[in-house]
């Protein structure tokens, strides 16, 4: 599968809802894993962002936000380290972020990203426009040919947004009930992809027995 091919169908699922899944933590978990495991059974690329966009919803919820009304697909970039880290500027205003995150998976396909920053000794979560000028999706990718669709990319950041882009109060993304949920909602997906290559071992062995039944 390619970008081009994956594209379409993540930005129609993304617009029409059907990304959105029961919410963590709420009495319907086993609901969203399933949905999640299914996912990633029937293709491992379109998991990778489908989870991504359903976190990024059921986060925003904890938040008491909405999905902005235009977007067409969500992220959530909050891999940490040397060569992956923003720093923010906050004031009453606006916030200005400044820096790099890797391993952005669908950069260049995704609307908004809710990212991780730091200003100072605060931790935040900021929903970023893609389109904002100042985010610059690098073509500094992920060696991973078997998610060469997801467009994982380095981003780059240097841009001042609304004070409003910060979701919830400072530490929220990791204190928020919901964020241990999501890391099952990943192993959902994976635990799909094995029960996929399961699928098509199975299939493969009874076309071969089917074979030698007719000869």
């Amino acid at each position: 599968m390619t970008a081009d091919e994956i594209v379409p169908w993540f930005r129609a699922a993304a617009r029409s809802g059907a990304l959105e899944l029961p919410p963590p933590g709420l009495g319907s978990s086993g609901a969203r894993f399933e949905a999640l495991w299914e996912l990633g059974r029937s293709d491992l690329s379109h998991a990778r962002l489908g989870e991504a966009h359903a976190d990024a919803v059921a986060i925003l919820a904890e938040a008491g936000r909405e999905p902005p009304p235009e977007q067409e697909g969500l992220a959530v970039w909050a891999a940490e380290g040397p060569a992956s880290r923003v720093a923010a500027e906050l004031d009453a205003d606006t916030v200005h972020l400044r820096g790099v995150k890797r391993w952005c998976s669908g950069a260049g396909i995704v609307s908004h990203a809710l990212i991780t920053a730091h200003d100072g000794g605060r931790a935040l979560l900021v929903l970023v426009p893609m389109g904002a000028p100042g985010v610059d999706v690098t073509d500094d990718g992920w060696a991973a040919p078997a998610f060469s669709a997801t467009c994982t990319r380095r981003v780059e950041f240097e841009v001042t947004l609304p004070a409003t882009a910060v979701v919830g109060p400072p530490g929220f993304y990791l204190d928020r009930p919901g964020f241990w949920y999501g890391a099952i909602g990943v192993a959902a997906c994976w635990g799909g992809g094995a029960a996929g290559l399961v699928d098509a071992v199975q299939a493969e062995l009874d076309a071969k027995l089917a074979q030698r039944g007719a000869a």
